[in-house]
């Protein structure tokens, strides 16, 4: 047994090191994958971000245009308010 295992020395050694090679390659398949799914997640939430601050400007946006309005009316009034003031003078 003892010369048995001394001769296929050289062929266990090599069969093990293909082993350890081949998952090796698995293991660096596997974290490629990871990092293939990382960045498109990555990437998705990037875009739900950027599409959130489009969304929230767009907002900010409309409100500052109706305040602008708002106060467009308000002067306005004050105007008319003025007038009416000074009609009755």
């Amino acid at each position: 047994m003892r010369k048995t295992a001394e001769a296929d020395k050289d062929k266990i050694s090599a069969w093990w090191a293909g082993v350890q090679q081949s998952w090796n390659e698995h293991l660096g398949t596997i974290r490629r994958n990871m990092d293939e799914k990382q960045a498109k997640l990555d990437t998705k939430v990037a875009q739900a971000d950027a599409d959130m601050a489009e969304d929230e400007a767009a907002f900010a946006v409309d409100f500052a245009i109706g305040a602008v309005e708002e106060a467009e009316h308000a002067a306005l009034y004050a105007v008319l308010a003025r007038a009416n003031v000074e009609s009755r003078s």
